[in-house]
């Protein structure tokens, strides 16, 4: 089986990629570069309001860091279960934009058996409709209770840790919408925090995806 991640530029998509690669060797990256956190900060203050985009870097300044400093031994602990061949990535092309045409291109040439979504913008109807094999997606959080960022964080506010999991599911147009292929909980420990979370769903996750291809 040919398998084809698309796929963002940050740790936990090099994690992914490079347990995929891995446990599968007849696998491709489409790798989209990162969007300029300049440009990202207008379109949220744009959508958001200033007042909740100052909050978001108040919590990222200050917040964040604190949880990094305390969560040292933790984060080296759940990355140390994760990491795999020092990121020596094989068959890997580089886009600007996954919407792009140089991406569908890279796509339609590859002709894989399988797409694995993971940590991209929202990919639009014509690169999904140009596509002839399944398109799945990784998101870190239960559908439908918890869709888009964050899902695991969101879940314990709410005391619900049920749906505090990641989902494997099929690609449809919305958002995390698509039907599902299978679900897992996690489970949080008092060593954990926003920060931990990400790392414990990509554990999971990767488990789903080994068991589902």
């Amino acid at each position: 089986m040919k398998i084809l991640i698309l796929t963002g530029n940050n740790e936990y998509c090099n994690l992914f990629c490079s347990n995929i690669q891995a446990k599968f060797i007849n696998t491709y990256i489409v790798r989209e570069e990162s969007t300029s956190k300049l440009k990202i900060l207008k379109k949220r203050i744009k959508r958001k309001g200033m007042i909740f985009v100052l909050n978001q870097l108040l919590f990222q300044i200050l917040i964040c860091k604190f949880l990094f400093i305390i969560s040292r031994k933790r984060l080296k602990f759940l990355k140390y279960k994760i990491e795999k061949n020092n990121f020596e990535f094989k068959n890997q092309f580089h886009v600007n934009n996954i919407n792009s045409e140089s991406s569908l291109k890279h796509i339609l040439n590859i002709k894989p058996d399988l797409i694995i979504v993971f940590g991209t913008r929202i990919i639009k109807k014509h690169i999904i409709d140009s596509i002839n094999c399944s398109i799945v997606n990784l998101h870190f959080g239960i559908t439908p209770h918890y869709r888009g960022v964050h899902g695991a964080y969101w879940a314990l506010v709410n005391n619900d840790f049920l749906n505090c999991g990641v989902t494997l599911h099929n690609l449809d147009y919305g958002i995390d919408t698509g039907n599902i292929i299978f679900q897992k909980s996690i489970v949080i420990s008092k060593y954990d925090n926003f920060i931990t979370y990400p790392l414990i769903q990509l554990d999971s996750g990767l488990k789903i995806i080994f068991d589902y291809v």
